[in-house]
């Protein structure tokens, strides 16, 4: 079966309980981008050397390039609009004119070159780290959540060490500390929310306006005992009353899932909120950042401007700090997963009983010992937003990548020593003395492309969702190394798919609407939160947008010069239009907008030791005979018989050539049950598909069929299909 067949014929089949019986959902494994295989890193040009601004190479050069971009299809780059609602639009010069951003094509060429010369992964989220909210899980949820496993939450206030120290931003980790909460329980929200239907239709932000307009914020109740309550939650709760004999805070969580997913299903509500009660300042403990790290990461995640519970309640912290009246809370509300197994034991004495355990287990990680600790084990202590936490996965992404060979302490590659590096922490001392480690200067330089002055382009207008699935999607963004084991960010064997790359498309597709049914309502020019209002610039092959611009270079070696016109070119370095590979720059790849080709006009060469520089051609042939001689040098038993036919080149290729992509524009499309639920904006709303539940949510009922999909399946690679190198 070929490499096409295959991609075009991704599927599977998962189970689901339909009306008591056994349902067969098929699943297509579908998604506008593909994966190039992340591959050992390959010496850069220098070998173990250093690149150099005042030592010049004997084989070195300096010049000027001067390129064109000619776009064919409508493109948007590097544009904000003056607020949320308005359209984004194309960035201009000091004169109003449309500019290309030396940023943007500088990184459209790092990023080609740091595949093709298989140098390190440079930029992602060093720092991310995902998280497990589903109760069917029992790998990675049930062990370590407060269900079934003699388990039961602990409560805390999380708050800065200092007092007027204000939350800086969101990979601000350090000098946080927590105070345990010596009783909260469970609280009727109906006992004084006056429409429960529509408060639970409401997320964190809105709850609590909701309950300041009401003066809610803080209440009295009456505890009640709680029958045939199960070991991982309290055997009493709250029940709201304006003389009751315990006080506290409410707490309040997100939206109600069940909540619009079907219009014909029964709502079902939340039943209650939690009470934290007032209690004296109790001892305060650090958090190790490690802890925090993954917290925050876990739970910043929450698309649309605003929207999530971190949000609020950083800054709500925030607003705090300069605040003294009686809304002022003690800090942010947290629910807290551990370790610690704690048996229910009389209600009286169940708490006491707790905290004393959680006090001990945060002593302990005061010491450098105990930092250790919750760093190598993610659920040893966590914190979650709400009862129904977001358990973390044993592996972050770094680990993963880190441990395929793009640590920070690889050795420098190719596209690092030709565009430089800045490291992105600080690093230890025996990693930053050893060479290529520490900071380094860039020898390429991006100059601003600049669109003609006979040329008046019209504009045309689009909105819609732009994001694709997220790393923490691990069906599509991870794969087995073990291929008799599930995959995902807690098997020690999990691998990253690669580097992430949308094929060019034949033609431009529809952008997709945030059509869920509990989506939020639309605003002025028609936005929705979760979506962008993109104004393009028109262009099409008869009548192509170009940018004029500069690319200066300082001491590059022949192959280093070599590496930039093939990358411009996709060739020997002058017409990328004769060539059936295009570039994508700019807002909609996943849509096939931005598509264009570049051209250079003009190349001023100065050999560093004087002479004729070499042909455009000669310089690309340094460069492929580098990347081929490094790769069959360390890779002998995956030699190849030329540049083209090296794994990351024939996959560039590939994906690059809209020819190739005709009659693959099924499989490039968003999956059919994606993680959040898109549907085309053409159309309505479809009605659940088989085996799923009305009053479910569509976005964990998808993910979850994926994800069960991804899990019963063909497990010898990932699951969404490797793209086909030809026809």
């Amino acid at each position: 079966m070929s490499e096409r067949t295959d991609f075009l014929n991704a599927r599977s089949q998962v189970s689901r309980k339909v009306n008591g019986r056994d349902t067969n959902v098929t699943i297509d494994f579908t998604a506008p981008y593909a994966f190039i295989p992340l591959e050992a890193p390959l010496p850069s040009a220098f070998g173990d050397a250093m690149p150099s601004h005042a030592r010049p190479e004997r084989d070195g050069a300096c010049g000027v390039l001067t390129v064109e971009w000619a776009f064919e299809r409508p493109v948007l780059v590097g544009g904000s609009g003056r607020g949320k609602q308005d359209f984004a639009v194309f960035a201009t010069d000091a004169a109003g004119r449309p500019t290309l951003p030396g940023a943007t094509t500088r990184g459209l060429m790092r990023s080609l070159i740091e595949i093709a010369t298989c140098s390190r992964m440079e930029f992602y989220d060093r720092d991310a780290h995902f998280a497990v909210r589903d109760s069917d899980d029992k790998r990675v949820w049930k062990p370590a959540s407060p269900v079934g496993q003699d388990r039961a939450l602990s409560f805390g206030w999380l708050r800065r060490r200092s007092d007027r120290s204000k939350v800086a931003g969101e990979r601000d980790y350090e000098g946080w500390v927590i105070e345990a909460v010596q009783q909260a329980w469970q609280l009727e929200t109906s006992t004084f929310v006056p429409n429960l239907l529509a408060f639970e239709a409401l997320n964190v932000r809105e709850k609590m306006g909701e309950l300041e307009q009401i003066r809610r914020l803080r209440i009295k109740a009456n505890l009640v005992r709680k029958e045939n309550a199960p070991s991982y939650v309290e055997r009493q709760y709250a029940r709201y009353h304006p003389q009751g004999e315990i006080s506290g805070w409410v707490i309040v969580t997100g939206v109600d899932p069940a909540r619009g997913a079907n219009a014909n299903a029964t709502p079902a509500p939340k039943r209650f909120a939690t009470l934290f009660v007032d209690q004296k300042q109790d001892n305060l403990f650090d958090v190790p950042p490690e802890v925090m790290r993954r917290f925050i990461k876990t739970h910043n995640t929450t698309p649309g401007e605003g929207e999530g519970a971190w949000d609020f309640w950083r800054e709500r912290l925030n607003k705090d700090i300069e605040g003294d009246d009686e809304t002022k809370m003690p800090g942010i509300p947290v629910f807290i997963g551990h370790g610690l197994k704690t048996k229910n034991v009389n209600p009286r004495n169940q708490q006491d009983r707790r905290n004393a355990d959680l006090k001990a287990l945060l002593t302990r990680l005061q010491s450098e010992q105990g930092r250790k600790e919750a760093a190598d084990d993610p659920t040893l202590l966590y914190l979650s937003l709400s009862r129904f936490p977001k358990v973390p996965h044993a592996r972050s992404l770094r680990q993963i990548v880190e441990a395929q060979g793009h640590g920070l302490d690889a050795p420098l590659d190719f596209a690092r020593a030709m565009f430089g590096q800045v490291p992105p922490e600080k690093l230890d001392p025996e990693i930053e003395e050893k060479p290529g480690r520490g900071a380094l200067k860039g020898r390429v330089f991006f100059g601003e492309a600049r669109l003609g002055e006979a040329l008046s382009p019209k504009s045309e207008d689009k909105i819609g969702a732009t994001m694709s699935p997220r790393a923490s999607f691990w069906p599509y963004y991870l794969k087995p190394g073990d291929p008799s084991q599930p995959y995902d960010y807690s098997n020690p064997t999990s691998e990253v798919a690669g580097w992430k790359r949308y094929p060019v498309r034949a033609q431009t597709t529809p952008f997709l609407r945030d059509d869920r049914r509990n989506a939020p309502a639309a605003g002025a020019n028609g936005l929705r939160s979760t979506e962008s209002g993109m104004r393009f610039l028109r262009a099409t092959p008869q009548q192509p947008l170009v940018f004029r611009g500069e690319i200066r270079f300082h001491n590059l070696k022949p192959a280093e010069i070599g590496a930039l016109l093939w990358a411009l070119t996709w060739g020997d370095g002058d017409d990328g239009r004769r060539r059936r590979q295009r570039h994508l720059v700019g807002r909609g790849k996943a849509q096939g907008y931005g598509m264009c080709f570049a051209r250079v006009v003009k190349t001023q060469i100065e050999p560093n030791l004087g002479g004729a520089a070499l042909s455009a051609g000669e310089y690309v042939r340094h460069f492929k005979d580098h990347v081929l001689g490094r790769w069959n040098a360390i890779k002998p038993g995956d030699a190849a018989a030329d540049f083209e036919s090296l794994p990351m080149i024939a996959a560039l290729l590939a994906m690059s050539d809209p020819d190739l992509a005709a009659g693959l524009e099924s499989r490039l499309a968003f999956p059919s049950f994606p993680p959040r639920a898109w549907t085309n904006g053409l159309y309505s709303p479809p009605p659940p598909a088989p085996g799923m539940n009305a009053d479910s949510s569509p976005s964990l009922e998808g993910y979850k069929l994926v994800r069960d999909a991804a899990r019963n399946g063909p497990r010898h690679t990932s699951v969404l299909p490797r793209y086909p190198r030809s026809k």
